[in-house]
């Protein structure tokens, strides 16, 4: 692991006292043939209408995506449903920048 990779981890805690008021996450380990579409979707189910702003890049040559991508919630008590739902960091395979 990096030597500062800690300060990426979501820590619920941190989230819930507003000492971590990230917003924007980077997912990664998504199945490269979901679609963007598709991913919002299911991100949906945990997170309806809290979804500011979606990127998963998608490689021309294959059409599929590079296995990453980027959610921008409306605030921090939605990323911790978010994490909640999906059962935490193991689930939840995501980087907070």
């Amino acid at each position: 692991m990096m030597k500062n990779a800690e300060q990426y981890v979501i820590d619920p805690r941190k989230v819930e006292s507003n000492e971590d008021p990230r917003q924007f996450l980077m997912i990664r380990n998504i199945p490269n043939s979901i679609s963007q579409e598709e991913l919002l979707s299911i991100l949906e189910t945990y997170v309806q209408g809290e979804i500011e702003f979606l990127y998963l890049p998608i490689d021309k040559v294959t059409s599929c995506n590079l296995g990453y991508g980027y959610v921008s919630l409306l605030n921090c008590s939605s990323v911790l449903k978010l994490y909640n739902a999906v059962g935490g960091a193991d689930r939840l395979s995501c980087r907070c920048t």
